[in-house]
């Protein structure tokens, strides 16, 4: 017998104990602390059989995340074994292009091997959710951390990266490493988005209750039916696998107790709005 089949036995355990409470000429006091005792225990075996439920729902996806995996990193694989076939056979019959087309397959290994990371990265994050340890950070600082991280992309792709509005943010309860994934991962989409001489800007600010985050790009806009599916895991935009990123960067966010929404206008860009618990440091 599985954990959640003896948890559901023993809710009906309780269901028929509580019958029989009722139909007994029990004091009225005695009846109801013994009311309560059941109520009590049936809230917890309710929020166990919940928690087993997701836990299932969350292995089956990660199950099927993990077989989609293994088909999308084939392209990568087969592209760099391609370019280093090219680099090979450039190195073996060297010819006047040879140090030309040497540094184009090495720039595609490059921007592979890093497809290959982000994706492997991203899973990592979703698997480790159940498990991770939030402790308090000053957000303000922990942003500005996010923004060093991507600043040498930010002036690889010559596109620039403002922060703004990041003093007196408050603290937050926060994973370092799996919620500077959701942010790397925000912030590499708004800075791809863009062409050279572009801008993204990370703005942050407090209300009473807490952080609000906004990453804007101006680059083309997304259309309405992207928008509807963009945060869904494993969705086919034609030909291509979106991958896990924005189904990654909310899942992390949701397990940080906060929000995500996207605004995206034609001729404005696009802008992510995270939105983050407060909490008091003593």
């Amino acid at each position: 017998m599985t954990n959640a089949e003896q948890a559901q036995g023993q809710l009906l355990e309780l269901a028929a104990l509580r019958q029989c409470f009722t139909e007994l000429a029990l004091p009225p006091a005695m009846r109801q602390t013994l009311d309560s005792a059941c109520t009590e225990s049936e809230k917890r075996l309710q929020q166990r059989l919940e928690q087993m439920t997701w836990q299932l729902q969350r292995s089956a996806l990660l199950g099927d995340i993990a077989g989609k995996i293994v088909h999308e990193i084939r392209n990568p694989l087969n592209a760099i074994f391609l370019h280093a076939d090219v680099v090979q056979g450039e190195l073996q019959c060297p010819t006047l292009d040879s140090r030309t087309q040497m540094l184009e397959s090495l720039t595609d290994i490059r921007l592979e091997v890093r497809r290959l990371y982000d994706i492997m990265q991203d899973y990592l994050a979703l698997a480790r959710l159940p498990a991770v340890q939030y402790e308090p950070e000053d957000l303000g600082d922990f942003l500005r951390e996010c923004g060093r991280v991507m600043q040498e992309h930010a002036r690889t792709r010559g596109v620039m990266l403002h922060l703004q509005g990041l003093a007196r943010l408050g603290s937050v309860s926060l994973h370092k490493g799996t919620l500077q994934r959701a942010f790397v991962n925000l912030l590499q989409r708004a800075l791809d988005a863009l062409p050279r001489g572009g801008t993204v800007t990370l703005r942050g600010r407090r209300t009473a209750s807490h952080s609000v985050v906004e990453i804007q790009d101006a680059g083309s806009a997304i259309s309405e039916e992207q928008l509807d599916l963009l945060f869904e895991p494993l969705y086919s935009t034609g030909s291509e696998w979106s991958g896990l990123g924005l189904y990654a960067v909310r899942e992390i966010i949701v397990a940080h107790g906060g929000t995500i929404d996207v605004q995206s206008v034609s001729g404005q860009g696009t802008t992510f709005t995270v939105t983050l618990p407060l909490i008091t440091v003593e």
